[in-house]
């Protein structure tokens, strides 16, 4: 069966420069100039700022790399506090060969590498390489490499058989429930697994799939492996999922597509551009973004999917306090008595009916605040601005 159904979302990204570690305390960080709503964006997954690493990219993008108890966390953030990219990661921080990423490409030079493990003959011996490709067409093909990296198969992503049992249990309570097959608990008397998160997926032909993710992590990596046994115990399939490969680049105006600069002339016109980045999936570049303003200082997030042609726009323009929802404004007259409207935008996905978000700046007693909130109104984060 496709291994990407079984695996959480997981990526991996680099480049980076003037890294600061951020205080773990309430106060926002002041290294490196970090701007407080890019610490706000991260606190709202991380509220007490644990093991974050903020990497400045360019004067307007930052990059943020911290764990949380399910993954490990990888944000592209601009400097208005704007998320560009985030990404969940699961999975062992190995690297695929090149050798094999140029295979498959070189097979299917329009798909682009979705998942990527390493098969394992037992829980130490590696064996190959299991990379799985989308094509332009929608399909996956499921190609095999061998220990030498050379590819053994290559064919559409298999399916095991229909589910007809799913388990979530850990190792510690698998052993007393009589529910989990004997094949599973005879595996895990065999392989030592001292502490994790099990699950157990039964198929109609009576073969078992596990999934066990380690509690403890690997350079801040949560790991998973993923055994496939037959009925009669026996393994089949012993794989370790691979992080993404996932790296950001900031790119010149005339590199960027001139679908995003096409788009936004569809929208508006006498604009500026700010900024684009890329991301690369595997050593290919696979999204764009791009960040402009117009003489009315509306600002434009143009974003493209390279892998399906794929095009979107977010406009942020601004709002007087009026505009606001109403719970918006009931939070802001409950919290502060005396307050004077500055200035706020409203972000909003192109082709939506609705906001994505609300941000509102106010003035109380000489001191400015940004409060942001979802769509509907409801609060999300606040700061004083510096």
């Amino acid at each position: 069966m496709s291994f990407r159904r079984y695996i959480y979302l997981f990526f991996l990204l680099g480049v980076a420069s003037c890294d600061s570690v951020v205080d773990k305390s309430t106060a926002a960080p002041n290294d490196e100039g970090v701007p407080q709503a890019v610490v706000e964006v991260i606190r709202v997954s991380n509220p007490g700022m644990a093991d974050v690493l903020i990497s400045r990219i360019s004067k307007d993008v930052w990059q943020a790399d911290f764990p949380v108890a399910t993954h490990r966390s990888f944000m592209l953030i601009d400097n208005e506090g704007e998320i560009l990219f985030e990404n969940k990661l699961v999975g062992s921080p190995q690297t695929l060969p090149q050798v094999v990423k140029d295979e498959v490409y070189r097979i299917v030079p329009e798909g682009f590498i979705e998942e990527a493990a390493v098969i394992l003959q037992n829980s130490q011996t590696k064996i190959g390489h299991l990379v799985e490709v989308e094509q332009k067409d929608g399909l996956r093909r499921r190609l095999r490499f061998n220990a030498n990296n050379v590819l053994e198969s290559n064919t559409t992503a298999d399916i095991t058989g229909r589910v007809t049992a799913l388990f979530l249990t850990t190792v510690e309570q698998l052993k007393n429930d009589t529910r989990i097959p004997s094949v599973v608990k005879q595996f895990f008397e065999t392989h030592n697994y001292a502490s994790a998160n099990v699950s157990v997926y039964v198929y109609e032909d009576k073969t078992t799939r596990i999934i066990v993710t380690n509690t403890v992590r690997d350079k801040n990596s949560l790991i998973t492996t993923e055994v496939l046994l037959d009925v009669n115990g026996q393994i089949k399939e012993w794989i370790m999922p691979l992080e993404k490969e996932i790296g950001y680049e900031i790119a010149t105006q005339n590199e960027t597509p001139s679908q995003l600069s096409e788009g936004l002339a569809s929208q508006t016109t006498n604009w500026t551009w700010n900024y684009s980045v890329r991301e690369k999936q595997f050593g290919k570049i696979n999204k764009w973004k791009m960040r402009a303003t117009n003489t009315l200082q509306e600002t434009f997030w143009m974003s493209l999917d390279v892998r399906v042609n794929q095009l979107s726009t977010t406009k942020a323009s601004y709002i007087t306090a009026a505009e606001l929802p109403a719970s918006a404004r009931q939070y802001i007259d409950a919290k502060w008595s005396n307050w004077q409207w500055s200035k706020g935008r409203k972000l909003q996905l192109i082709g939506e009916s609705k906001p994505t978000k609300y941000v509102a700046e106010i003035r109380v007693n000489g001191e400015d605040n940004v409060v942001v909130f979802d769509g509907g109104g409801q609060w999300i984060f606040q700061y004083k601005k510096m």
